[in-house]
């Protein structure tokens, strides 16, 4: 019996030119399609681990009964369609990339995608669902554009075009937005509570891509594939149930900084430990008059008495901030300590903004001690 998980070179691609053995072909497209059937239905865990909260949150700050009526008729809708919308998001990618691989198109013959001026022909529901499907898609091919770039040339060269347009990739971010889109149609909800799970979409998956297109570059280049294009020294963040599942992985392997900890249980020293230590660490050093390392540069930044009288900061908000904040940043080789120090003030800058933390002359939020630590031991 014949995998299904490993695509057929000998039919007609078109006149296409292949560049890679066939056999070895085989072998990267099912260990690349390996990866996308076990990290897509991660997202999809993590999107919906959050969906619930999400609604739950908005039903209870509803300024009415019948709009708190319509957020918590949502959660009951979409716990039942869970798995549905699961399933077919996840048959729909598969399906996609399957479907490139036996008929690839190339880039004078891809069909171009609908733009803002075509839209006006759509109902004003389809608008506002095209709007935030656009939104993200664009927003994701510009933090992702250099694995993309990597992704296309090397799914390029494996079917012999001479280049892949980004929205023809069939794991690219035009493709997983649409794959969404289509298994959302299970669900004739209301159009704010969607664009509400569009939102979270667009945080919890999309946010995460990358950490994918890191995984299918590393196997094309393992390969052979264009081995020589540069990769990003800094990864993608991993979503946290695709580093869980990693975890408990069998294969996984424990990289302990200073020898092997994972072989000593008794040795082990826990996370709170670690941070228990570096806090008593910045505490001793405050108390010896020195300032905040990083934290004091923010508006709300210090112990100032000026600033006790301001909202502080959520810890929750500050994680997401500097989640978005490693997206957003990467470095591509060593640099300088000037560089550096530039680096640290636009980061501090825009994690301030990112807070909406106004300026250092009026600020608008504080950070309470525990945040500015965790701030400090990021910039350490």
């Amino acid at each position: 019996m014949v995998r299904d998980n490993v695509i057929s070179f000998e039919q007609n691609l078109g006149g296409v030119r292949r560049r890679v053995s066939d056999t070895r072909a085989q072998e990267l497209l099912a260990s690349c399609r390996v990866h996308l059937k076990d990290t897509l239905p991660r997202l999809m865990q993590e999107l919906f681990e959050h969906v619930d909260d999400e609604l739950y949150q908005l039903a209870d700050k509803s300024a009415s009964d019948v709009l708190q009526t319509r957020y918590f008729d949502a959660m009951r809708e979409l716990r039942k369609l869970r798995e549905p919308i699961e399933q077919g998001f996840l048959r729909n990618q598969l399906d996609r990339y399957d479907a490139f691989w036996q008929q690839p198109v190339a880039a004078d013959e891809a069909k171009p995608v609908a733009g803002n001026d075509e839209l006006s022909l759509v109902d004003d529901e389809e608008l506002e669902e095209n709007l935030a499907v656009n939104g993200m898609v664009s927003k994701a091919e510009n933090r992702y554009h250099r694995e993309l770039f990597a992704l296309n040339m090397r799914f390029a060269q494996m079917v012999g075009l001479t280049d892949l347009p980004v929205r023809q990739n069939p794991v690219g971010p035009f493709n997983l937005a649409e794959g969404f889109r289509a298994a959302m149609h299970q669900w004739s909800g209301d159009l704010g509570v969607r664009l509400v799970v569009f939102k979270l979409f667009d945080r919890y998956v999309m946010g995460y891509i990358g950490g994918l297109y890191d995984d299918l570059n590393d196997v094309l280049v393992d390969g052979g594939v264009l081995p020589k294009i540069v990769q990003r020294v800094r990864r993608n963040p991993v979503a946290p149930s695709v580093q869980r599942a990693r975890q408990e992985s069998p294969d996984a392997v424990s990289h302990a900084a200073g020898g092997d900890m994972a072989s000593h249980p008794g040795d082990e020293v826990s996370q709170e430990q670690v941070l228990g230590m570096l806090g008593q660490l910045l505490s001793m050093r405050r108390d010896h008059g020195a300032a905040n390392l990083y934290s004091g540069r923010l508006p709300g930044g210090g112990d100032a008495a000026h600033l006790r009288h301001l909202p502080a900061v959520g810890s929750s908000e500050l994680i997401d901030a500097l989640n978005y904040l490693q997206q957003d940043f990467s470095v591509e080789a060593p640099v300088s300590r000037a560089e550096v120090r530039q680096l640290q003030t636009e980061m501090l800058y825009n994690l301030g903004r990112q807070l909406d933390m106004g300026s250092n002359d009026a600020p608008s939020k504080r950070l309470n001690q525990v945040d500015q630590d965790v701030i400090d031991v990021i910039g350490m």
